[in-house]
């Protein structure tokens, strides 16, 4: 288990969640939204890569099409706070540099978060320490 801030940025708008805020008329001011940072203990589910392209590079564990799938759960003092669930896409792989596209969502008590992101292969475990 290990520590992950999520960083909830201030938006132009405001999220659905919050209640009686919707996108304003164009002559008035957007809804004054807050950052909030949260932090969460987290359990990350198992690496799930799912080999979709039947067509391989027998030296590169992935190939353009493979998905990677996650669903990873958050907790807070303790107790259950959310989840997330994640999909990524292989767009670029090797020879080439590797690259996914990924989008999910984070599931809080407030509300859900949805994200969309760009992920590369991240350092070597225990690199970073």
């Amino acid at each position: 288990m290990g520590k992950a801030p999520l960083q909830v940025p201030p938006q132009p708008w405001c999220s659905a969640w919050r209640a009686g805020c919707h996108s304003p008329p164009p002559h008035r001011h957007p809804c004054r939204a807050r950052s909030q940072t949260l932090v969460f203990d987290v359990v990350f589910s198992p690496f799930e890569p799912i080999e979709a392209n039947n067509v391989r590079d027998p030296a590169s564990r992935f190939a353009l099409g493979d998905e990677i799938v996650a669903h990873d759960q958050f907790f807070s003092r303790g107790q259950h706070a959310g989840d997330d669930a994640l999909s990524c896409v292989i767009v670029s792989a090797p020879p080439a540099a590797l690259l996914a596209n990924c989008d999910g969502i984070f599931r809080l008590p407030g509300g859900t978060i949805a994200f969309q992101t760009t992920a590369v292969p991240g350092p070597a475990p225990g690199s970073w320490r």
